[in-house]
């Protein structure tokens, strides 16, 4: 983020830094940064207390403001000004976090196939994943056809890996077994969906429910 000169006089002389007064913005900027981080606040931080509420008072101050600018946006700008170093930090990882979840819940369509051996007769398997945001929770993907995952599924899949067997001669002729490790899965990157062919596997399977429940609803009939 890029801070003009007079913003950074402004927050070295409210946070007490003191500075030459032909100081040069990147020197400024410098001299701030290594002043702040001793005391574990950030630039950021200080511009959103000190001078961008300042900047939203002076621009309301030139416009003619509507019943309901007075009635919501000062509040919000009294509100902005009384924040805490330690607020404005809170907040801000509060919306990293919710951005976090959703990256971690975003789904990508994959086709996955198994590098274990032991799974060789299996269709597919749990995966189980989570982090600090979402709860580990399980999604059963199939093996070698097309399927959306959760990201924070996929990350768990590309990282995990499998341990193999091979047997390889040592100088002096003997056969010995080593292991090695590779990649627990094959992973394609498939194109999303359209929404043409979403409305059609919507179709379909509402069609297969139907013809499901009609057979259960006559089995029991008879």
């Amino acid at each position: 983020m890029e801070y003009s000169l007079d913003d950074l006089k402004l927050i070295a002389t409210k946070v007490g830094c003191n500075y030459h007064p032909n100081i040069s913005q990147n020197s400024l900027q410098v001299k701030l940064e290594e002043f702040l981080e001793k005391n574990s606040i950030s630039l950021e931080a200080c511009y959103i207390k000190y001078c961008s509420s300042d900047k939203e008072v002076n621009n309301k101050e030139q416009e003619e403001p509507t019943m309901e600018e007075v009635s919501v946006s000062k509040p919000n700008i009294e509100r902005l000004k009384n924040l805490t170093f330690k607020e404005v930090e809170v907040k801000k990882e509060a919306e990293a976090a919710k951005e976090r979840l959703k990256e971690a819940n975003k789904l990508v369509r994959v086709r996955v196939t198994s590098n274990d051996r032991s799974h060789a007769s299996w269709n597919g398997e749990m995966i189980f994943a989570g982090n600090a945001e979402k709860p580990v929770e399980g999604k059963f993907v199939p093996y070698g056809v097309p399927w959306n995952v959760p990201q924070i599924i996929l990350n768990y899949m590309k990282e995990k890996k499998v341990q193999m067997f091979k047997r390889t001669k040592r100088p002096d002729g003997n056969e010995v077994t080593q292991t090695y490790e590779v990649p627990a899965f094959n992973i394609e990157i498939l194109s999303p969906l359209t929404k043409e062919e979403l409305l059609a596997i919507q179709k379909k399977q509402l069609a297969e429910n139907l013809d499901a429940q009609l057979d259960s609803e006559y089995t029991s009939a008879n």
